[in-house]
C-alpha cells in the first residue's frame, strides 16, 4: 500500500483524534482528509498529476505536511529543499530535480526572485502555490477553504513503487545530488524502521524537531499519520520549546540528533522542573553520541533510550537497545531486522570481527538510486549492496562500533554540510586564496563549521567581513561558525591539501563559544 492508504485507515479509525499540531495550530485526522482533498483539488488544477516533479520549499509546519499528502494521492514528486537556501541553490535544486511547480512561502520567493536580477522567474506565476504572504499572481494554499467544487475523496491505490521525494544530498553550490525515495521507501522506513522496530502504538504523539526538507523530519511525521498517532512538530529546534511540548503534549517518542540531546541536558541543568514522564521511547540519531553525553542521558530522561546508526540513503541500519547502550560503551547496536551487513576493505572483501573497514548494508529500506545519475547510483552500490564510505567494525556479537568517516561531510546538527560547497563560496572572496573548511567537535551542534582561510598576497582578511560574505550565500545550517586566517595551508607530498593535519592544528577547538554565551543569556 502507498502511503495515503495507510493515512486512510487512520481517519476511519479515530476521525476526531488529533493528527497535526503546531503551535497554535491543531487538526483532527478528519480535518486533515478534507483538507488535503482541497489542496490536493487545487493542485491538480494547476496541472500536477502523476509523475509531476513540485520543488517545496517551506519550513516546518502543517502545509509541509499537507503538501506531502496531497502530492503523494497525485502521485507526484516532491523535491524539498530548505526555505534558506539562495537563487543560486534553488536554480541548481530545480534543475538536477527537475521541477516543474514551486510550493513556497511567499516571503521565500520574494527574496529568490530579488537575487535573479535579470533572470526572470524559473517557472511563470500559474505553476506557484505560495503560504503565508502573497506572492504576484501565484495561488496561495490559505484559499483551499474557498476552493470551490466537490474534492471527492483521496484515491490512495498502489503506488508503492511511484517515486516520491528527491532529497537533495547537497547542494549551495556544487550540483546536487538528489536520493530517490519511492512511497513504499517511506512506508517500510516508517512501519519497518521505527514502528515495528520500537514497538509504537496508535496512542502515540511523536514530536518532530528535525527540519522537514530532511529525510528524517519526513519520516518523524508520516510516521504518526501511518499508523494513526499524532504528530507534534516544531517549526525549528529549541531545547526549552522542546522541554515544554513533551510536558504541554505528553510526547511519548521521537527521533532525536545527537547533538540536540547534549542541549536538552544543558537545558535541563539550568530548568531541571520539567515533567517528562510521558516519553515512553528516545532515539538518538544522525551521529555518534559521545559517551559522556550517553551516560548522562540514560541517567536523566525517564524512558527507554536507543541509539541507531543509519544514512539517508538506507535509513536506519543498526539500533542499540538500552541495555546495549548501557554495556557495550559506544556501539550503535546491531543491525536492524531485514538489514545484511558486512564490514569490508578496498576491495569489497568482507573483514573478520575486530577489524576496521567501510561499512556497507543491503536493505528493503534503500533509496532507488541517484536522480539522473546512473554512475554514481552504481558506484553507491555495488553488488547489491550500499557503500556508506563511514569506517567501523564488528564485535562477535554483531554489534558495530563507528572508527570515523571516509566521506569528508560535517553534520551540524544532524544535517549534512559538504564542505566543497562552502568552500567554493568562500573562494569567490575577492581576498581569499585558497581555503579548507573542516567539522570541530561542538558540544552545541554535535560539530561546528571551521573555515581556515589563506588570504592573497598583500591582502588582509577580517572575519567579520567573511560573515557577512557568506549570509547571503549559504544556507544557514552551511554558515562557518568560525574563522581562522593562516599564510599557507598544511599540504601533503604530493601537493594536496592535508586536512586530517589540518584537524590536528585544530583539534580542542571551540567554534560557538560565543554563540554558546548569547543563547544562554537569552534563554535566562
Amino acid at each position: 500500500m502507498g502511503i495515503i492508504n495507510h493515512f486512510l485507515q487512520s481517519v476511519q479509525a479515530n476521525p476526531d483524534r488529533p493528527a497535526l499540531i503546531c503551535e497554535d495550530e491543531r487538526l483532527t485526522y478528519r480535518q486533515v482528509d478534507e483538507r488535503v482533498r482541497k489542496l490536493r483539488m487545487m493542485l491538480a488544477s494547476m496541472g500536477i498529476g502523476g509523475g509531476s516533479h513540485v520543488l517545496v520549499a517551506l519550513p516546518n509546519g502543517v502545509p509541509f505536511a499537507l503538501a506531502m499528502l496531497a502530492l503523494a494521492d497525485l502521485g507526484a514528486v516532491m523535491v524539498p529543499v530548505s526555505h534558506t537556501i539562495g537563487h543560486g541553490a534553488m536554480k541548481r535544486a530545480m534543475e538536477s530535480g527537475r521541477a516543474e511547480f514551486v510550493i513556497a512561502s511567499g516571503p521565500y520567493l520574494a527574496r529568490i526572485w530579488a537575487e535573479a536580477v535579470g533572470e526572470g522567474p524559473p517557472v511563470s506565476p500559474s505553476r506557484i502555490l505560495t503560504v503565508g504572504e502573497p506572492f504576484g499572481d501565484a495561488r496561495r494554499m490559505e484559499w483551499i477553504d474557498r476552493f470551490v467544487g466537490n474534492p471527492g475523496p483521496l484515491r490512495g491505490g498502489d503506488r508503492t513503487n511511484d517515486a516520491f521525494i528527491l532529497t537533495m544530498t547537497s547542494g549551495s553550490t556544487s550540483a546536487p545530488k538528489p536520493i530517490v525515495f519511492s512511497q513504499g521507501t517511506k512506508v517500510r522506513r516508517a512501519l519497518i524502521g521505527a514502528r515495528d522496530l520500537y514497538g509504537l502504538e496508535r496512542d502515540e504523539v511523536i514530536l518532530t524537531a528535525s527540519p522537514m526538507h530532511h529525510s528524517l523530519g519526513q519520516r518523524l511525521v508520516l510516521l504518526p499519520l501511518m499508523i494513526g498517532a499524532t504528530s507534534v512538530i516544531m517549526p525549528r529546534f529549541n531545547p526549552t520549546l522542546w522541554l515544554r511540548a513533551v510536558q504541554e503534549h505528553g510526547i511519548t517518542f521521537t527521533i532525536a540528533v545527537a547533538s540536540h540531546l547534549e542541549q536538552l541536558l544543558n537545558a535541563l541543568d539550568r530548568q531541571p522542573g520539567y515533567d517528562l514522564s510521558s516519553l515512553r521511547c528516545v532515539v538518538s540519531s544522525s551521529a555518534l553520541l559521545k559517551e559522556a553525553v550517553k551516560q548522562r542521558v540514560l541517567a536523566r530522561f525517564p524512558c527507554a533510550i536507543h541509539e541507531c546508526y543509519g544514512a539517508s540513503e538506507v535509513g536506519i541500519v543498526t539500533n542499540a537497545d538500552p541495555s546495549e547502550c548501557w554495556e557495550s560503551g559506544r556501539t550503535v547496536g546491531r543491525a536492524v531486522p531485514g538489514v545484511d551487513l558486512k564490514i569490508v576493505d578496498d576491495a569489497d572483501n568482507e573483514l573478520p570481527p575486530g577489524t576496521p573497514g567501510q561499512i556497507i548494508c543491503r536493505t528493503p529500506m534503500a533509496f532507488q538510486g541517484y536522480f539522473g545519475q546512473e554512475e554514481a547510483t552504481q558506484q553507491a552500490m555495488r553488488g547489491g549492496y550500499f557503500h556508506t564510505g563511514d569506517v567501523g567494525y564488528l564485535d562477535e556479537a554483531g554489534r558495530l562500533y563507528l572508527c570515523g568517516r571516509m566521506k569528508d561531510i560535517v553534520i551540524v546538527g544532524g544535517t549534512n554540510v559538504h564542505p566543497e560547497d562552502v568552500e567554493a563560496v568562500l573562494l569567490e572572496h575577492p581576498d581569499i586564496r585558497e581555503c579548507a573548511v573542516i567539522g570541530v567537535e561542538d558540544e552545541y551542534f554535535g560539530e561546528a563549521i571551521l573555515a581556515v582561510v589563506a588570504p592573497c598576497p598583500g591582502r588582509t582578511i577580517q572575519p567579520a567581513s567573511l560573515r557577512r560574505f557568506c549570509a547571503g550565500k549559504l544556507a544557514d545550517y552551511q554558515q562557518p561558525m568560525a574563522y581562522e586566517v593562516v599564510e599557507e595551508l598544511p599540504r601533503n607530498e604530493l601537493g594536496k591539501l592535508a586536512k586530517p593535519i589540518l584537524r590536528e592544528w585544530f583539534k580542542g577547538y571551540d567554534a560557538t563559544a560565543g554563540i554558546r554565551a548569547f543563547l544562554d543569556r537569552a534563554a535566562g
